[in-house]
């Protein structure tokens, strides 16, 4: 596409089945980056001014835009169902997309792939935030939010788009014919993997999984592109109140779909609104219940689509199925995709049952280590407690010990001292047979010592009895040695008993002449 390029539009928005307010809007920003106001369209003015973006209810719009060097963007948004002022939310996204894409809010927009599907996402971003704010203002608008989806056709023969919730992107091409780019952020398509058909007469089709405005999360719109644009091609953006009431291909008999409409009511761009009001005519048909927004946008110029095959329309059904097809299960269908998905669900719910269970197998195991550590360490403390020794007794013990041996020692040296005393009582028996006055003498004084020496040498320590509970042999080689030391003193005293014995004899014998020798020469 040149910068000259020519697309016809056409739109209607109007609360259609609806009584009341129209919770529906859509937005038309003829050139992208000149616009310098936003303004809601005129009732009645079919003129598009390229340097205003238009926004609102719109009936019966049918232009010819001249796309600038930016491009041309527009808009369709559905004010949820069921929620305070939806209207409201609506209004406030397309506003404030149509400021992002103002003049003002793309000076510095660099018109490259990464940079354009940023600024789709920032500025889908800044609605949701808008319309947050909103009802955070107001209680009586507190909940309200919005669908959205948008078309921005670039003049080098390209277009991105980005929707959030159940409003939709289509193309028609007469070798391709009508083909869903968007995928319905829903219950049925996104949770259920139902086919756009079988979730086309789900009772739980009208439950959407993303929003703006929706205050427990942020937005999060899909964005898909760059994708070729050639002449001719026909796009339609559209709320649910359109394709909730009309299905896509023809799957029932009484129903019409919007393909058959396209293809027998707009053979040219020239006869758009003639499609419009074709397809708001076969909605009432079929029974319509919500607000209806329609965008028509068709390319009049750029290079010829490539020759392909048409394919073939599907879920065609037979002439006599004159009846509508009952509701499917809501089951998600047997595809490829689907089974690879329950594989991996499968396997990851077997890597949760095998780490529980080997968490289950360590804590058991940790539990039985540390009650065997602790039933060792209390059993540590408990003989350490019955084989301490107390000191007293110890110290008594070794007392008793002591006594022993001395008693032993001293009985031994008793036992010597009379075997020694024996022979002296003998020589001196003898002596005093052959000496009759040393023997005089000598029984006197052997008799004044004897006393004094019997009761030494008779004298006995008490043998107690060994009650140590330590090893019986070393007990045994102690009490030896002290014995051998006992006897070894006990000898050397009784030697030294009996030198001052005979020293004294000897003093008594020289003092007993000296009294002799004294009498002679008396």
């Amino acid at each position: 596409m040149s910068v000259n390029t020519i697309l016809t539009i056409a739109a209607q928005c109007d609360r259609a089945a609806r009584n009341g307010t129209n919770e529906d809007s859509c937005l038309v920003v003829p050139s992208v980056g000149r616009a310098k106001t936003v303004s809601p369209f005129e009732k009645g003015d079919n003129s598009i001014n390229p340097t205003e973006s238009h926004y609102g209810d719109v009936t019966g719009l049918s232009a010819k835009l001249t796309m600038g060097d930016k491009g041309c963007l527009l808009v369709v948004a559905d004010g949820m169902g069921g929620m305070n002022a939806g209207e409201v939310a609506s209004q406030i996204a397309v506003t404030t997309l149509a400021k992002c894409f103002s003049e003002e809010g793309t000076k510095n927009l660099e018109m490259t792939d990464t940079a354009i599907r940023k600024f789709i996402r920032k500025t889908i971003l800044a609605a949701d935030e808008a319309i947050k704010k909103a009802a955070a203002k107001d209680k009586e608008k507190e909940g309200m939010g919005t669908t959205v989806v948008l078309l921005w056709l670039l003049p080098n023969n390209t277009a991105y788009y980005a929707w959030c919730g159940d409003s939709r992107l289509y193309r028609y091409t007469p070798d391709d014919g009508l083909q869903t780019l968007s995928h319905d952020h829903s219950y049925v398509m996104e949770v259920l993997h139902l086919s756009e058909e079988e979730a086309f007469v789900h009772p739980d089709n009208n439950i959407i999984t993303r929003s703006l405005g929706n205050p427990l999360e942020k937005a999060n719109p899909d964005i898909e592109g760059p994708i070729e644009v050639y002449q001719d091609d026909l796009y339609l953006l559209c709320s649910d109140g359109l394709c909730g009431a009309l299905p896509s291909l023809k799957i029932l008999e009484n129903i019409s779909c919007i393909e058959d409409v396209i293809e027998e009511h707009i053979p040219d761009a020239d006869h758009l609104m003639d499609g419009i009001n074709e397809l708001w005519t076969a909605c009432a048909a079929a029974g319509w219940h919500d607000n209806v927004t329609t965008l028509l946008c068709q390319v009049k110029a750029g290079p010829k689509r490539p020759e392909a095959k048409k394919k073939p329309k599907a879920l065609q059904t037979s002439e006599s199925n004159t009846s509508a097809p009952p509701i499917p299960d809501a089951v998600p269908l047997d595809r490829e995709d689907d089974k690879k998905r329950d594989r991996k669900d499968t396997l990851i719910a077997l890597l949760a049952v095998a780490l529980v269970a080997a968490l289950a197998v360590g804590a058991f195991f940790m539990i039985r280590n540390i009650k065997i550590k602790r039933a060792e360490k209390e059993k540590a403390a408990q003989e350490k407690v019955e084989v301490k020794p107390n000191p007293q007794d110890t110290l008594n013990q070794e007392t008793i010990e002591g006594e022993f041996l001395l008693g032993a020692g001293n009985n031994d040296a008793a036992s010597y001292g009379r075997q020694q005393n024996a022979a002296p009582a003998t020589q001196q028996t003898a002596q005093s047979a052959a000496n009759p006055e040393a023997a005089g003498s000598s029984p006197a004084s052997a008799t004044a010592g004897s006393p004094t020496e019997t009761a030494t040498t008779n004298s006995v320590v008490p043998n107690y009895r060994n009650k140590s509970t330590t090893n019986p042999s070393a007990s045994q080689n102690s009490g030896k040695k002290e014995e051998s030391n006992n006897n070894n003193n006990n000898t050397k005293l009784l030697d030294k008993a009996a030198k001052e014995k005979e020293k004294k004899e000897k003093e008594k014998g020289v003092g007993k002449e000296h009294q002799k020798n004294q009498q002679h020469s008396n």
